[in-house]
């Protein structure tokens, strides 16, 4: 999932209104419909206050779980 399913999905799961998430990360709601029909993408932030509000980390509202990145594919990089 990306980032805007996420949102969507974790707000429903609450029974939240995208207006009551609004009110709880102090911003419009207008900026959370939005972010839920993929037009626009939450800032800094507000990503911390959607972490905060959902009990998330920041990779699985991102990417839809937790994530552990390795560069290359998780190869070793060579250093000649």
């Amino acid at each position: 999932m990306n980032i805007a399913a996420n949102i969507r999905s974790e707000r429903k799961r609450r029974g939240w209104t995208q207006h009551e998430l609004a009110a709880r990360i102090g911003v419009y709601d207008c900026y959370v419909s939005r972010w839920e029909k993929g037009k626009a993408k939450p800032d800094t932030d507000s990503l911390i206050e959607l972490r905060q509000v959902f009990g998330k980390s920041i990779d699985e509202l991102m990417f839809g779980g937790a994530q552990a990145f390795l560069p290359y594919g998780g190869g070793s990089l060579a250093v000649a």
